[in-house]
């Protein structure tokens, strides 16, 4: 193996794109400190001197992923669009960035619980994501109460999650041609029109 030279502070970097390389390309099972290591062109040793071990490295990859996923969110609709617009273009980029980045949204979904009451980070980052969708189901509801707001919340989450679950699984193409799925995809996301009859029934 043929070190590259790095200096220290970009070493993190340098270890987290490579980690999230081979995970987009291969899945998290295929990623191992040492084989990260010959990875970046660096000692066996050098990765164990920001990551105690293969959670520890997960965690932060899936930490820079969600970091990266909430941005994509919150970048995939403006301010001028109505409260069920903004839902409907969040809820499809909900499902985009899953078809786009499998393997890595497969990561952020990962339930180790370990790993996420030891890396802040992540925690907090997990706490953004959700809030990122309640506040665009709350602007659709604003005469719900909260707990009516957190009810049409986890119906959201569950429809896109649901849609993003089934692209990945390839289930999705079963019923709709692959080259339609972003239609698709469309049509089931204004399903969350819902929310204006639940807001409607709301005494």
């Amino acid at each position: 193996m043929t070190q590259k030279p790095y200096h220290h502070g970009d070493l993190r970097h340098l270890l987290l794109d490579t980690a999230k390389r081979v995970v987009e390309q291969s899945g998290a099972a295929q990623l191992s400190l040492r084989s990260l290591a010959d990875e970046a062109g660096v000692s066996t040793a050098a990765p164990y001197h920001h990551f105690k071990n293969k959670t520890a490295l997960l965690a932060a990859v899936a930490a820079a992923t969600m970091r990266e996923f909430n941005a994509y969110l919150t970048s995939s609709f403006d301010a001028a669009l109505s409260p069920q617009e903004r839902l409907e273009r969040l809820g499809v980029a909900y499902v985009t960035f899953a078809r786009d980045h499998p393997e890595l949204f497969k990561l952020i979904q990962w339930s180790d619980r370990q790993a996420e009451t030891t890396d802040q980070e992540l925690a907090e980052l997990r706490k953004e994501n959700f809030g990122i969708l309640y506040a665009a189901v709350a602007d659709c509801l604003p005469k719900a109460s909260e707990e009516t707001r957190h009810t049409a919340c986890a119906a959201a989450w569950s429809l896109v999650h649901g849609a993003a679950v089934l692209v990945l699984d390839g289930r999705l193409g079963l019923i709709t041609p692959m080259e339609n799925l972003d239609a698709t995809i469309t049509k089931i996301v204004r399903k969350l029109d819902l929310l204006r009859e639940i807001e409607g029934n709301i005494e």
